[in-house]
């Protein structure tokens, strides 16, 4: 199985989690975990991004 199909799915879910972590810790608990959940989740989609980046690229360079 090719990991690269999965990008767009992991890119959904981050977001999701993004999501999900600023309406549990809104407005009272805006603490050092919340920002580290934040920040990984964030490293996740920044991940899928390129992978998706990179499949389109390299599908769109053995086209020709």
């Amino acid at each position: 199985m090719n990991l690269g199909k999965g990008a767009p799915i992991l890119a959904v879910l981050a977001v999701i989690l993004i999501a999900a972590n600023f309406w549990l810790a809104y407005p009272y608990s805006f603490d050092i975990v919340f920002y580290l959940l934040t920040i990984s989740n964030l490293f996740i989609l920044v991940a899928s991004i390129f992978s998706i980046r990179k499949r389109k690229n390299r599908t769109d360079s053995s086209e020709f």
